[in-house]
């Protein structure tokens, strides 16, 4: 693949600022604390290690496209039947790049819609939670895909926030329809918002 113009300037950046970054900085505990209040369990966050890239490459219908990430973490969310039904992923972007970051990856879900199957949109669907905007999509239907839904919220300065909710075969789920699915999705993002908010208030 071949990386022209400022395609090619941004992962420069990126891999500089990235390799050159400071992974001892710690991301704010409340964006990695949230225990829901019931039906879920949080497993332990894994931590990105620091030998990963600075950076991510995702396609788009411009071709692929560059979101830098300099510290970040995972944290499963298993149902009662120990399946991870909400994976949740947190990273800090660089400084310098994160306007970019959120247009590109914006497009990446909309090449992700334009070419999935079962979408319940055709665009990406834009919700206001706690005062935090989420972006995302979903499918339509519990019967295909690995991932039910993809979520991001952007926090300022530098932070994004991922959501993937899980599909599971018929003996872990914890939901019984598409309807169940997104009552369960909706009360996830609300109770992580409304935790973060108040985290961050204080």
């Amino acid at each position: 693949m071949k990386i022209k113009g400022i395609n090619f300037l941004l992962l420069l950046g990126i891999v500089f600022f990235g390799f050159t970054a400071d992974y001892s900085r710690k991301i704010n505990k409340c964006f990695i604390s949230f225990n829901p209040d019931a039906g879920l369990v949080a497993a332990t966050p894994d931590k990105l290690p620091k030998t990963a890239q600075p950076f991510r490459s995702v396609p788009t219908d411009d071709g692929d496209k560059f979101i830098s990430r300099n510290a970040g973490y995972r944290i499963l969310y298993n149902n009662d039947k120990g399946a991870p039904f909400v994976n949740l992923k947190v990273e800090r972007c660089d400084n310098f790049s994160f306007n970019k970051d959120k247009q590109n990856l914006l497009s990446h879900f909309n090449f992700l819609i334009s070419n999935g199957v079962n979408m319940a949109s055709a665009q990406i669907t834009e919700s206001d939670y706690s005062g935090f905007k989420v972006y995302g999509f979903s499918r339509n239907s519990i019967e295909s895909g690995s991932t039910l839904g993809t979520y991001v919220l952007f926090a300022e300065p530098n932070m994004m926030v991922y959501f993937y909710f899980n599909n599971l075969q018929k003996e872990y789920r914890n939901f019984e329809s598409v309807e169940d699915y997104q009552i369960q999705r909706d009360d996830f993002i609300e109770g992580y918002t409304n935790h973060l908010k108040a985290c961050l208030e204080k």
